[in-house]
């Protein structure tokens, strides 16, 4: 899901992930709801917990559905001389970096 919708999957103690260890265990989790968060879920929940998103990747072209993949690094504010609520990146630098990511795999 694209910024700046969010969605993620709430937290369920009694979950059980079966490994998928071959793609069509992978693409049956996807169909059944387990996509994880969105960009947008992961930059609020981790800029109020005090971290920094210093690298956001939208493309993996060994994916079986490239555009579906989203990686995002963060690292803790202070590491990046930041106070714990300025993060290094705003959220429309994030939202700037996801569409220019997509911008350039057309």
């Amino acid at each position: 899901f694209a910024p700046p919708f969010q969605f993620y999957v709430d937290y369920d103690p009694g979950f059980k992930f079966k490994e998928h260890n071959s793609r069509m265990n992978q693409r049956r989790s996807i169909q059944a709801g387990l996509w994880g968060a969105s960009p947008d879920s992961l930059y609020w929940e981790l800029s109020r917990r005090g971290y920094s998103l210093v690298a956001l990747e939208s493309w993996d072209p060994e994916s079986w559905y490239p555009a579906s993949e989203h990686n995002m690094w963060f690292v803790r504010n202070d590491l990046v001389n930041r106070s714990s609520q300025v993060p290094l990146v705003s959220w429309r630098g994030m939202v700037r970096m996801y569409w220019a990511q997509m911008e350039s795999f057309g």
